[in-house]
Order: C-alpha cells, then sequence, then structure tokens
C-alpha cells in the first residue's frame, strides 16, 4: 500500500476503503493514479494538478463543477436521449470541497472511475471517427445553454494565436538553451502560413462567431468509448473556458484525422486521412450543425490546420525555453512533436478543397 496515496484519498469522500494504485494515462501535463479500492466495483481516477500550468486552481475547478453538474442534470432530465453517456463526477473532500490541498501546497482532485470504457491514441476506423465527432458534438451540444456567467478563463490566451506565435519568436530570438539552430525549417513554416491561422480570431474580433463553452483540448484520447465503440464520456476537463467553436473542431481533427502519434519521426507517414475527416466531420456536425451561424459554418474548412499549427507552435516554444511544460521521453522530444503537427497541418492545407466539398455535402443533407 502507498501510504502517501491513502493519506490523500483519506481527505475525500470515498465510498469504500483504498486499497492500491497505479499510475495511469498517457497526458503530458497531471500526475494521474488508478484507485482500486476493497470493494471490486468501486475505483477512482486521483490526479494532482500541475500548479505550473494551472495557476487558478480555483476558478479552474469551478468550471468543472459547473460544467459536469448541468451535463449530469440533462443526461438524468432525459436520460432515453442519451441512453449511453456518461460524466464525470468530481468526489468531495471531508470538508466539501472539489479539491484538496496537501502539506506541501500540492492540489489533488478525485473523480469516480468511468468503468468499462476505453480510450485511443490513433482512430483505427471510420466508425471511430464518426462516433468521436458524435462524443464531442455532444458534449458541446448539452453546453449550448450553460447558464451564465461565462466559465472562468482559466488560462489567458491558451488558444491566441497572437499570444502563442509572440510566445515563440521571443523563445527563438532569447535562444536560452541555444537550440534554435535546430529549427530553421520549422521557424520558415511558422512564418510562411502565420497570417493564414489568423482567421477565427479575426473573425470572433469582428463579431461574426460567437464565443462558446469550448473543452480545448479535444484529442481523441479525451473521449471515452464503450465496448460497442460508441462514445460515452469526455475527460480531462482542465481548459473548459469560453472560445471559438473551432479551437475544439480543429483540435479533433488533429488526433482524430492523423495516420499516425502526435510523435511520428518519419513525417512521410503523417497525412490526415479524408475519410476520417469526413466521419468525424458528419457526426461532429449531426449534433451541432444546427447551434452554428452561417460564418461558423464556412470558416470550418480554413480553421481545420488552425490547432496542429498552434500545438506545433507550443510544441516548438517549448523545446526552444527547455522542456518546461510537456512531458518528455527524450531529448528532442518537443521538436519532434512539433515537426509532426506541421506535417500534419500542411497535409490538411494541401486537402482543403476535398475538406470544403465533404463539409458542403454533409451540410446539404442536413438542411434537407
Amino acid at each position: 500500500m502507498d501510504t502517501r496515496i491513502a493519506s490523500l484519498l483519506a481527505a475525500f469522500q470515498t465510498q469504500s476503503a483504498y486499497q492500491s494504485s497505479v499510475p495511469y494515462g498517457s497526458g503530458h501535463i497531471n500526475d494521474t493514479y488508478l484507485i482500486e479500492t476493497r470493494d471490486p466495483n468501486l475505483r477512482y481516477v486521483l490526479q494532482r494538478i500541475n500548479k505550473k500550468v494551472f495557476q487558478r486552481i480555483p476558478e479552474l475547478m469551478e468550471n468543472i463543477e459547473r460544467v459536469t453538474t448541468h451535463i449530469k442534470k440533462k443526461i438524468n432530465q432525459d436520460p432515453d436521449a442519451f441512453p449511453d453517456m456518461q460524466v464525470l463526477s468530481l468526489i468531495k473532500t471531508q470538508d466539501q470541497k472539489n479539491y484538496h490541498v496537501d502539506a506541501d501546497g500540492q492540489s489533488w482532485r478525485l473523480y469516480n472511475f468511468v468503468d468499462q470504457a476505453h480510450s485511443y491514441d490513433v482512430v483505427e476506423n471510420a466508425t471511430q471517427a464518426y462516433q468521436a465527432g458524435i462524443g464531442f458534438g455532444q458534449f458541446q451540444n448539452l453546453l449550448d445553454d450553460l447558464p451564465q456567467p461565462p466559465l472562468h478563463e482559466t488560462i489567458v490566451q491558451f488558444h491566441h494565436i497572437n499570444a502563442r506565435l509572440s510566445a515563440l519568436y521571443d523563445a527563438y530570438d532569447h535562444n536560452p538553451q541555444k537550440r534554435a539552430k535546430n529549427t530553421a525549417l520549422e521557424m520558415d513554416f511558422v512564418l510562411e502560413h502565420a497570417d493564414f491561422m489568423h482567421k477565427v480570431l479575426h473573425a470572433g474580433r469582428a463579431g461574426q462567431i460567437p464565443k462558446r463553452v469550448t473543452h480545448n483540448d479535444t484529442k481523441l484520447n479525451n473521449l471515452l468509448f464503450n465496448a460497442q465503440d460508441q462514445a460515452v464520456c469526455v475527460v480531462d476537463l482542465d481548459t473548459l473556458m469560453p472560445g471559438y467553436i473551432h479551437y475544439d473542431y480543429s483540435d479533433c481533427l488533429r488526433t482524430i484525422t492523423s495516420s499516425c502519434a502526435e510523435d511520428e519521426a518519419d513525417l512521410s507517414k503523417v497525412s490526415m486521412n479524408m475519410d476520417y475527416f469526413a466521419a468525424f466531420s458528419k457526426g461532429f456536425l449531426s449534433q451541432v450543425g444546427d447551434k452554428l451561424n452561417d460564418y461558423e459554418k464556412a470558416l470550418l474548412v480554413d480553421a481545420a490546420p488552425l490547432l496542429p499549427y498552434m500545438i506545433g507552435v507550443r510544441f516548438l516554444t517549448d523545446y526552444l525555453e527547455g522542456d518546461h511544460y510537456f512531458k518528455t521521453k527524450f531529448k528532442e522530444h518537443n521538436l519532434q512533436r512539433a515537426k509532426t503537427q506541421f506535417a500534419l497541418a500542411q497535409s490538411m492545407l494541401d486537402q482543403k478543397d476535398q475538406m470544403q466539398v465533404h463539409i458542403d455535402k454533409i451540410l446539404q443533407c442536413q438542411s434537407a
């Protein structure tokens, strides 16, 4: 028995005594443990929230509690409409708070474990891509009527392309780790496409698209599937904030349509799978298509490469700064990740016309 984990778990209102724990998941930021209890049917997920990354933890946890409570209420009101969907539930501490601060000042939270569910890092077929569209689209749909006030912006300018590019240019100019010499091709790609990647931000500033509740980290492995490969639960809710729906759509495409892992070393393998794009978009728009205004719909294809580009910028910035944000497995890991994301963004840019044909067809069928 890990006495440290046992001590942490004692701070929460669990329904069964702690038995064992193992590290869990493949996230880059938080430390996560799967908790087994003496009740074989009751497990939990314990997470240490990375306070270097998430500096507004009370607001972050308030966002999560508001969203999960809202979704749970809607599912309970109409269970027939959501027969397979589940939602994370925060386990309160002994003093009724939604997270616990230990003696070292570290913040911990406890979730229910979503049983009989699994995730994927890479899509295996178009049916999975379609179900991913259903899952993330349904998540958006359920939050369309989240009551005011807006969610807290817990990471300021998280998907703000100007801010991300400014951070990269600053890291490149200061070059604290003397790594800039290794990034010439990547910096050329960033500069070549910087203007195009501002389209969503410009549309938002012009009032052409509204801010919505967005997940902001909709990679494939943040969606759980049941045994029948139906999407059942969206997880990793730390980045819930106001944002543009194109952020979630593009980030979904980043992992759902990719032919390989986000750090694939052989760039010749990196491409956007058009069948997966069409399947995902069909599922996603079946859930949110009637919520979007005309300009949001018109911007979908141009927005598709935004998050691969932006995540690539973030990986490249972290590489130049010394790998202090994302967890890495080897010295050049963040640089390799950046190369892969830029290759995927280029593949999307190369296939824009065909992507638009699919989007037009999907929207026409929905309006018929």
